[in-house]
């Protein structure tokens, strides 16, 4: 079309052309399959080649593939089709253990006519992607790391450090932050701990995070936007999104972290400071819960007011006296019975004196320049530091575990009381250095942990640390060019172990951490105080392990705990086989259950309730929040010792038969709770 305009005239042309291709390619294939998947592709092919005269031509088909896959048969069909007319070709291949995307190329020729199209499928392994840390300490000497895992190199991280200060274990931590696969407000606050900790600390190397391929990106900066978006009206913080009944831990702890990040001159949004602030002086006059982790948190909201520059005296007294009447020597014992719901009484001592609560009450009392008070409280705190041995089993309980009261306590110490910090034995870093040895560690304990040991300082020794791999043969090759008393380095898959050298009498500590797909997926069931069943029926309630293309199926997921009447805060990931993708359906909710009433008539307007975007009716487990990706969906609640089931609804994309991974479950917080159900195989069939 053209128009041309002058004073007194406007003139229009136009015309018509057809653009087109010779042919057209529509190829269709599954977004993801595992290693040893056999599976159907198909391509249809539009014949848009005119002039033909009735006839039908043969267009021939090739397929060309990637590392990560091959050709099972006949890998260059043909295809009779007429003017204007359609045919669909199918190729067959099977998935190898190559990971990553694999691309595919369909072409489609007729003497010298012919198109083009690409695509790409993602080969996946059936286990999932995990982060495994080694931690130790050691004299004058040698030792040596193993065993190690055998993982695929694609996508692999493996990573050894060594030094005179034991901030070198925060670097490994900072690995299991990294590539924690979960995301509520506490874990997304624990990986942006690292940014700041180790930004100071540029010999540590840099930290990873998921904005790498991203320079631009400021991760603190994006931390903080997800954290306004979960911020509500009253300054509290949410467990996943903006709820109207704040989490209290975590809206202590997210505040702590903007309190980190503004005195190490980050820039942070102003207006959710003051609004949390707002949120914690609300939190420390609460009188609603008097149990001991209730007045923890009331006491933590204390901290960071008095931190701030708040006069908090009247705020302590009121605290300080329900503990002295409730949870003092002489009581405890009376009020164990009522509490023990509540709480673990995972402290050594006889009374909250030895709890965390002592502590937070000391830092703001030292803040006060009420020394004398806070040297008292601080004392039996101290102490713990100078113990021999830990506790012989783990428990966790309302954000509190021992790791987190011990790593909590050399925190404050360190920043209120640095008379006390230089002090302490180098042997008191033992306390922090065994929970994590025997795998007792999280994503709070983890960052508050990096937390400890930057406050705690770095006092870095003259020596000669060395960083090796044993290789099979016997032979060792270094890791590190130079002895140093900071070293630090990668290693592959040929090491079966790693040496850890120290030439001086200085002790030092190391950290070796591996990240990846295990080559050898779990062909067991694992029940260590969590069990998950997973079943697949036909939408009838029929148990199957062959499906119709196209046909849809339930996915029953049966969740119980074994041990504890209840465990909160886990998390199920459902890896989905390939050939398959999620239903999006969201399960229909009672009327009365569609909102969230606000606290009265003149409060804001009812807020709308969460609603997971997959599930059916039949499910009896609620999910307090769902993820749902390309290729798993993670539930996240609480299991009880009465089984829960939550099913939703899977569709069949592709032919083939395809490898089932186990499904995974795990609490977030006490890595000793686990489950994994028994893998398979399912068959889907042309209709």
């Amino acid at each position: 079309m053209a128009v041309a305009v002058r004073s007194d005239k406007i003139g229009i042309a136009q015309n018509s052309t057809t653009v087109r291709g010779d042919f057209v390619l529509s190829p269709n294939v599954p977004g993801l399959v595992a290693p040893g998947d056999e599976f159907e592709v198909s391509v249809g092919v539009a014949n848009n080649l005119t002039g033909l005269a009735g006839k039908e031509i043969p267009v021939s088909l090739s397929l060309d593939t990637s590392a990560g896959l091959e050709i099972v048969g006949d890998g260059k069909p043909q295809l009779k089709l007429g003017e204007m007319r359609e045919g669909v070709a199918v190729f067959k291949l099977r998935a190898k253990p190559v990971l990553g995307p694999a691309k595919l190329a369909f072409t489609a020729v007729y003497n010298d006519k012919s198109a083009k199209i690409g695509t790409e499928v993602s080969v996946r392994p059936a286990s999932a992607y995990r982060t495994a840390l080694i931690a130790g300490d050691l004299d004058k000497g040698s030792v040596d790391v193993k065993p190690l895992r055998d993982m695929y190199d694609a996508f692999a991280k493996r990573e050894a450090a060594a030094s005179y200060t034991p901030l070198v274990l925060a670097q490994g931590l900072s690995a299991y932050l990294a590539d924690f696969p979960h995301r509520c407000t506490e874990q997304l606050v624990s990986q942006g701990f690292p940014a700041l900790v180790f930004g100071s600390h540029p010999e540590y190397g840099k930290i990873k995070t998921e904005t790498d391929s991203k320079p631009k990106t400021d991760p603190l900066q994006s931390l903080m936007a997800v954290m306004h978006s979960r911020q509500n009206n009253e300054g509290g913080f949410g467990l996943w999104t903006s709820t109207p009944q704040s989490e209290r831990f975590v809206s202590g702890y997210a505040m702590l972290f903007l309190i980190e990040a503004k005195e190490r001159g980050q820039r942070i949004s102003t207006d959710m400071l003051e609004a949390g602030n707002r949120y914690l002086v609300q939190l420390a006059a609460d009188e609603s819960d008097g149990s001991l982790a209730g007045l923890r948190e009331r006491a933590f909201a204390i901290y960071l007011l008095t931190r701030q520059g708040t006069v908090t005296t009247n705020y302590i007294a009121a605290v300080q006296k329900r503990l002295d009447d409730n949870y003092s020597k002489d009581s405890r014992n009376a009020q164990y019975t009522q509490t023990k719901q509540n709480e673990y009484f995972i402290d050594s001592g006889d009374s909250w004196h030895t709890n965390l609560v002592a502590a937070y009450l000391a830092s703001s009392l030292k803040l006060l320049k009420q020394d004398k008070e806070a040297d008292r409280l601080m004392a039996p705190m101290e102490d713990g530091f100078r113990r021999a041995t830990i506790e012989n089993a783990y428990r966790f309980e309302r954000y509190y575990d021992t790791l987190f009261r011990d790593a909590s306590v050399l925190y404050l110490i360190s920043k209120h009381f640095p008379e006390r910090a230089t002090a302490l034995p180098t042997s008191s870093i033992g306390v922090l250095l065994r929970p994590i040895q025997r795998g007792w560690f999280n994503t709070l304990s983890s960052a508050t942990t990096i937390l400890a040991l930057d406050a705690y300082g770095t006092r870095v020794g003259e020596g000669k640390l060395a960083l090796g791999a044993l290789l099979k043969d016997g032979s060792l090759k270094p890791i590190v060019t130079q002895p140093g008393a900071l070293v630090r380095g990668v290693f592959d898959a040929t090491a079966t172990a790693i040496r850890v050298d120290n030439a001086v009498d200085l002790h030092a500590w190391y950290a070796v951490t591996q990240t990846g797909f295990d080559r050898a997926p779990p062909a067991t069931e694992l029940k260590q105080g969590l069990e998950i069943i997973r079943e697949y029926t036909t939408t009838t309630g029929k148990a199957t392990t062959s499906a119709t293309l196209g046909e849809e199926l339930d996915v029953h997921l049966k969740i119980r705990a074994t041990e504890a009447d209840s465990i909160g805060n886990i998390a199920i990931v459902d890896l989905l086989p390939g050939g398959f993708e999620p239903v999006i359906q969201p399960p229909t909710l009672p009327e009365d259950a569609s909102t969230t009433p606000a606290d009265s008539t003149d409060a804001a307007p009812a807020v709308p309730k969460w609603q997971s975007p997959i599930g059916t009716a039949g499910s009896t487990w609620a999910p307090q929040y769902a993820d749902v990706r390309d290729d798993r969906v993670v539930i996240y609640g609480t299991a009880t010792r009465n089984v829960g089931e939550f099913v939703y609804r899977i569709r069949a994309t592709n032919a083939g038969t395809f490898i089932v991974p186990p499904a995974y479950g795990e609490s977030l917080y006490d890595r000793t709770v686990q489950a994994r159900s028994l893998g398979g195989k399912i068959e889907v069939t042309k209709k």
